[in-house]
């Protein structure tokens, strides 16, 4: 986030927002973020007049490795279901790492705790420094009918 700007006007809550995301995300996936940030204010100050503006960050910053990560997550396959949600946001100094990980129904705490360790010490050597959130859920199978 570049700003955040709150104020009222009588009973009326205005918000304006600017957000950096990243130069080489699509014009719909940027409005598709900047939507989600609105929808989230909206539900945290009911009635506000929200406002967010999505810039493109400076070229300077150095690429998201997210292949980098995608190829982190082929390769250790074999320990989870599947993954999905991976976000990659660059804020300040340092990068954001956020996923949602699969694992099987069956597999306990320990062994999902584990990997999630696994996974995030790898990232980290690609991205030193980052804060990365794995978000463990259960594989459930669709019923077919």
């Amino acid at each position: 986030m570049e700003s955040l700007r709150i104020r009222t006007s009588g009973v009326k809550t205005f918000v304006d927002m600017r957000l950096t995301l990243t130069s080489d995300l699509s014009f719909s996936e940027a409005h598709r973020i900047a939507s989600l940030a609105e929808k989230k204010i909206s539900q945290i100050i009911p009635g506000a007049d929200v406002i967010v503006h999505a810039d493109p960050a400076s070229s300077s910053l150095k690429a998201v490795p997210k292949d980098k990560i995608s190829s982190i997550m082929k390769e250790h396959r074999g320990l989870f279901v599947g993954y999905h949600d991976l976000n990659i946001v660059h804020h300040q100094d340092t990068y954001l790492v956020n996923m949602h990980l699969v694992m099987a129904a069956d597999s306990h705490v320990e062994e999902a705790h584990e990997v999630c360790d696994h996974l995030e010490a790898e990232i980290k050597q690609i991205i030193p420094g980052a804060t990365v959130t794995i978000h463990i859920e259960p594989h459930q199978p669709s019923t077919s009918s």
